[in-house]
């Protein structure tokens, strides 16, 4: 078992034991310093900045005793957002209906980007309905999915008009 699926196995079992559920973690770097930004969602609720601080102390604990995060290393802790990752098979049937990003790598080794809404997801695959019809995405070809919501307002900017003359 690879240090990236030994790290996730633990943050799933921990965050179930928290009552929440793990969606998942990214690994990236800043300078010399190590980031885990870890991603959680609450089946019953929205996540709240003190259930990212709760949850963050708690695994902090654990992360600490851990070989694989050797050394300092930042820990972020958040909630999906709207434009929610789609990484497991129960993500796409929770999301059917809804409008998804995809991408992926298409059976000629090309690297496409598809948006469309989530029609059906099995074990192995997940369908989008595209204007020019259905296509079925395998789950192994799929380089980052998300939720993709278009009409998303967080505020607008008022246009000042130039005033003439003097100050």
């Amino acid at each position: 078992m690879s240090a990236e699926e030994k790290i996730n196995r633990i943050l799933e079992e921990e965050l179930g034991n928290l009552g929440f559920e793990f969606i998942k973690v990214k690994f990236s770097q800043r300078g010399k310093r190590k980031i885990l930004q870890i991603y959680i969602d609450h089946p019953d609720r929205n996540v709240s900045i003190s259930d990212c601080v709760g949850v963050s102390k708690s695994l902090g604990l654990v992360l600490d005793n851990l070989e694989e995060v050797s050394g300092p290393y930042n820990l972020e802790v958040s909630s999906p957002g709207i434009k929610r990752p789609l990484v497991k098979h129960e993500h796409f049937v929770r999301f059917q209906g809804e409008k998804a990003k995809v991408q992926f790598i298409d059976e000629k080794g090309d690297k496409l980007s598809l948006v469309g809404e989530i029609v059906e997801s099995d074990e192995s695959s997940v369908v989008l309905d595209l204007k020019e019809g259905n296509i079925r995405i395998k789950f192994n070809a799929i380089i980052q999915a998300n939720l993709h919501k278009q009409s998303i307002v967080i505020g607008k900017r008022k246009k000042h008009k130039k005033k003439h003359g003097r100050r």
